[in-house]
């Protein structure tokens, strides 16, 4: 197109202003570019050295929210529970998971380079000697009751614990049956039935002694092997001075289960989950994530503009450009912020997006006055005069709309307006800098120019018209917005109307756990945590200021159907203890001794001559027996043991072996444990270990309080509603001991009262919940100031008043169509995909200021904009933002790969509403140019 010698007479001051620019960056240009190289050189070192990473996510919103204030003072009074991580033990039985647990806590004690703190419960002696006195005293009755009964046989298997010993003890179970004597043995064959079975198939199953002394334990599924769990409590040495502070610690205790074979020994599983773990899998993948998706952006994006600009050089100018301002943008993050968290690392994503569009526009429009006749030096001039305001207001409006997220409570994305808004100011000013100078050292060819306007003007052969006709049918298509204006305006106005109904549905989802890759041993781990109420670690946590308040709070929570249950210090003291201890010493005088050093030794060995002569005598004793197949003597067990006896006797060494693993592996450790039990001692405040004290009641004396959902919380609504009936407790749950209000902020805080309705309770269901009212609130207030601001900016910038109106009015189409499609595609917003929303702002404000802009300053003559080089610039960086954020779809990180997909969706959505609805209303109601190239009245 070529120049317009009334408008370059027309031109005011800031054109001008711009044309300067570009002429001084053109005539220093080596200087420039030197001046680039270093200072991009300096840029990646510094970034390098100081920029750090933060994946906490808490750590994205304000410390000075209420339930932030709470939680903080929480960690501070018990800071063990801070960047903590669970041992999780899991096995088909009880048994199994004891025995590993204390073997792996053993190993872990000892092993102090990575911890600062290991905790067993199940390890202390506090439970080892007092475990039956925690039972009710009907279950402690029945539990003496039946003991007494195998009482004889327990002594036969505690003096010899090997295959060889429990035949024998078989062999006097069938003579006490003949003498008349009557017990259930059901329970033990039925269970010795299962493992033999199991040993014939080389399966791992391991016979639980446990639950047959204590048949009363409910039994879980079988077939399920993460059935039972133990749980050790760690307290990682953290090294936040490499990217992954917790990769030490995870990587010794994989050390250590390989050294040690304990899996495959006890027949367990062992994952490794909570705050820490979960923190390292999430960075992990969200590194890998980026890594792959940058890989493929550098590709497609190079692609992308290489096909829109039409020229190998432009492209690399364009990229060159967009490296330096990246990089300035980097360091200024690591100057002024420090550490990216996961929000703010998207700042890269943001300015591929938005960055490279100042570069694109400029190129296009260069190409566009060199092909109009322009020699070089004119043509740089000229670009940066007749675009250079439309960029600069790019820059202030985008840059305007991220600063507005600064204020809010979203720190997360506060960080992250502060590094993008300074990067679109960073990228205006080097495109205007940079990109003269690179031009005018390496121009665009004015041979390759000539040939590109004779081939325009030469009627092209019948494969070039059939190839040019496929290539321009987007443009045959482009056409619509100008001829049917009114038509497509109703239609993207009727479709508006029909989207909002949808875009009111879409939800925030808190769920952390929704943003990790669903396939790390961490998540997979919680999230089963979840599932079982018992042992959920999404419970809420209550800081009582003495003890009566804190039985006055359990009361009151025990009232809610929503809780399980709730604990504290004090439960740990039985009930009843002097009636349970007379029970206990009875039963220790009857059953003697049952464990003792040689008694563990001796389940190690294996005799096979022995064991096949018990094999031998049980199974004739078998034969001979009348009471195995009298009625109501399980006999269907009996005879099922007959056959796996027969089908033993025909084992080899090996088998045998694996027999007696089986069968007996797990009897010494409950033979320990009970034989320890025996010895139980009254249980005091005093006398409960200070391990345990110190983890519910803190040095300065608060009490700790944990409540148990009734329901798996993984469920939004009952997460909600646990949550309100948190709340609902109030503050009239009990009362000091010195009269003072019950859960008063200032008894228990010496700061600014907290949350209204439950200061008392912080933990994960509230600080997620919190999270997200957080969040909402937070882009409520930016996306508002930022429309205002942008809107204020484009009512003083821009002559036409109207045109903040035709700006403004597609871009909250494309909004309301992104939410209503992410609602319809069940995509909810989260902490990750919802920076989706401030890009789609930035890229619908650039975009619609340059079609705005083109079509007031130099419209093509017959009036559809979208045959400039403007709306050519639009496609190009739309399709180069998509080519770039749309490869974050493949992140192994869930929240990463929401990004992409959201962002993708946004971008095409804008583009639509920019290049089709945009130009529509322009030409029906936006004083542009007619049909016949007559222009309307402005």
């Amino acid at each position: 197109m070529s120049e317009n010698p009334t408008q370059t007479q027309r031109q005011t001051f800031p054109p001008r202003l711009f044309a300067l620019w570009a002429r001084v960056a053109r005539r220093c240009a080596v200087v420039v570019l030197l001046a680039a190289i270093s200072l991009s050189g300096f840029c990646l070192y510094y970034t390098g050295r100081h920029l750090g990473m933060n994946t906490d996510t808490l750590e994205m919103l304000s410390a000075e929210l209420p339930w932030r204030r709470l939680d903080n003072r929480y960690k501070q009074e018990f800071p063990q529970y801070r960047d903590d991580m669970v041992a999780v033990i899991e096995a088909a039985t009880p048994d199994q998971a004891a025995d590993a647990a204390r073997a792996l806590y053993r190993e872990l004690s000892t092993r102090d380079k990575h911890w600062s703190e290991v905790f067993h419960a199940g390890s202390l002696d506090l439970f080892a000697e007092s475990a039956l006195l925690y039972l009710d005293e009907d279950e402690l009755q029945d539990l003496a009751d039946r003991l007494a009964l195998i009482q004889p046989f327990l002594a036969t298997l505690a003096r010899d614990p090997t295959l060889a010993g429990l035949f024998t003890m078989l062999s006097e179970a069938i003579a006490a049956l003949d003498d008349g004597e009557e017990f259930d043995l059901r329970p033990l064959l039925r269970e010795i039935n299962r493992a033999l079975a199991a040993s014939a198939t080389d399966a791992d199953h391991r016979m639980s002694w446990q639950l047959l002394m204590n048949p009363d334990e409910a039994r879980p599924d079988a077939s399920s092997r993460a059935t039972r769990r133990e749980f050790i409590l760690l307290k990682p040495k953290l090294d936040y001075s490499i990217l992954t502070p917790a990769a030490a610690p995870l990587a010794a205790i994989r050390r250590l289960l390989r050294q040690t074979d304990l899996e495959n020994e006890y027949g367990v599983r062992v994952r490794m989950t909570g705050a820490a773990a979960l923190q390292h899998e999430e960075l992990a993948a969200v590194t890998r994530g980026t890594v792959l998706a940058a890989a493929l952006a550098l590709i497609m994006v190079t692609g992308v503009m290489l096909a829109g600009l039409r020229s190998a050089r432009l492209m690399l100018c364009a990229l060159f450009s967009l490296f330096t301002g990246l990089s300035a943008t980097a360091a200024f993050a690591a100057w002024t912020v420090g550490a990216l968290n996961l929000i703010s690392v998207a700042f890269t994503v943001l300015y591929i997006g938005l960055g490279v569009d100042f570069a694109i526009h400029f190129c296009l429009r260069y190409r566009e006055h060199l092909l109009a006749g322009a020699d070089n030096d004119q043509a740089l001039e000229r670009a940066a005069s007749h675009i250079g305001g439309a960029l600069f207001l790019c820059a202030l409006s985008t840059a305007v709309g991220f600063f507005a997220f600064m204020p809010t409570d979203y720190r997360g994305v506060a960080e992250l307006g502060w590094i993008a808004g300074f990067g679109m100011l960073f990228s205006f000013l080097i495109t205007l800098t940079l990109l003269p100078a690179l031009l005018r050292l390496f121009p665009l060819r004015t041979k390759a120019a000539a040939r590109a306007r004779k081939d325009n003007a030469r009627p092209p052969s019948l494969p070039s018209r059939l190839s040019r006709s496929l290539s321009r049918l987007p443009l045959l298509l482009s056409r619509a917005p100008h001829r049917y204006c009114k038509t497509v305006t109703a239609a993207a106005f009727l479709l508006f109307i029909l989207a909002l109904m949808p875009a009111a549905d879409l939800r925030f989802d808190p769920n952390p756990l929704n943003l990790h890759a669903p396939d790390g041993e961490a998540v997979r781990a919680y999230r089963d945590l979840l599932a079982d109420k018992s042992v959920s670690p999404w419970t809420a946590i209550a800081l009582a200021a003495d003890e009566q308040q804190a039985q006055a709070l359990v009361a009151a929570l025990a009232r809610l159907p929503t809780v399980d249950k709730s604990v504290y210090l004090g439960d740990f003291i039985p009930p009843r203890q002097e009636a349970k201890l007379d029970v206990i010493d009875e039963l220790a005088l009857l059953l003697g001794e049952l464990h003792a050093p040689e008694t563990a030794a001796a389940a190690t060995r294996f005799n096979e001559a022995a064991t096949r002569t018990a094999l031998a005598a049980l199974r004739e004793r078998l034969a001979q027996s009348r009471s195995s197949s009298r009625p109501g003597a399980a006999a269907a067990e009996w005879t099922r043991l007959q056959t796996q006896l027969a089908r033993l006797a025909q084992e080899n060494s090996a088998g045998l072996r694996q027999a007696q693993i089986a069968l007996l592996r797990a009897l010494p450790g409950r033979l320990a444990a009970l034989d320890a039990a025996l010895r139980a001692a009254p249980i005091t405040r005093d006398s409960l270990p200070e391990e345990l004290r110190r983890r519910w009641r803190s040095d300065n004396g608060y009490y700790r309080v944990e409540v148990f959902p009734a329901r798996d919380l993984q469920d939004q609504a009952a997460l909600r509603e646990f949550v309100a009936a948190l709340r609902s407790v109030g503050r009239g749950a009990g009362a000091h001991s010195d009269g003072a209000t019950p859960l008063d902020d200032a008894a228990i805080f010496n700061d600014a009262p907290l949350f209204q309705d439950a200061p008392q309770f912080t933990g994960a269901p509230l600080i997620h919940l919190g999270a997200g009212e957080a969040v909402a609130a937070a882009f409520a207030q930016a996306f508002a100031s930022a429309l205002l601001v942008i809107a204020l900016l484009l009512l003083l910038l821009r002559r036409k008043k109207t045109d903040a109106v035709y700006v403004l009015a597609p871009l909250s189409m494309a909004l309301v169509f992104t939410a209503a499609a992410a609602a319809m595609l069940e995509m909810p917003l989260n902490f990750a995909n919802i920076i989706a929303l401030p890009l789609i702002l930035g890229i619908g404000v650039d975009s619609g200021i340059h079609i705005v802009h083109r079509f007031r300053a130099d419209a093509p003559a017959d009036g559809n904009i979208l045959r400039s080089s403007s709306a050519r610039a639009v496609v190009v960086s739309s399709f180069t933002t998509m080519a770039g954020i749309g490869n974050l779809a493949v992140s192994p990180h869930a929240g990463t790969a929401s990004m992409g997909a959201l962002l993708t969706i946004g971008v095409l959505l804008t583009l639509f509403c920019m290049v089709i609805v945009l130009p529509a209303l322009l030409s029906w109601r936006g004083g542009g140019q007619t049909r016949g190239g007559e222009k309307h009245r402005a």
